[in-house]
């Protein structure tokens, strides 16, 4: 998550650039702010299953979910990962 944070503020770069640098840092605080709300659920909910038998399922599925196998340098562009397109 954080790198699609970094990677859309990298992209509207231009657009950015003629804030003030602490309205940049607004942004940053903001953006880094959703992140954290996004994920906090999910990563709780990981945490408690991970004492259960099924937890590798819930691992598997929070890889897929959140393209997590992608950090391990897997850029594989598959139809499960394109859902999007």
């Amino acid at each position: 998550l954080e790198a699609i944070r970094t990677g859309e503020l990298a992209r509207v770069n231009g657009k950015l650039s003629r804030l003030s640098p602490e309205d940049r840092e607004t942004v940053e605080v903001i953006t880094r702010s959703i992140i954290n709300k996004i994920a906090h659920d999910p990563i709780v909910y990981l945490k408690k299953a991970g004492a259960k038998s099924r937890s590798n399922l819930y691992l598997d599925t929070a890889q897929k979910l959140f393209g997590l196998d992608r950090i391990s340098g897997d850029q594989d562009n598959s139809e499960e990962e394109s859902i999007d397109d």
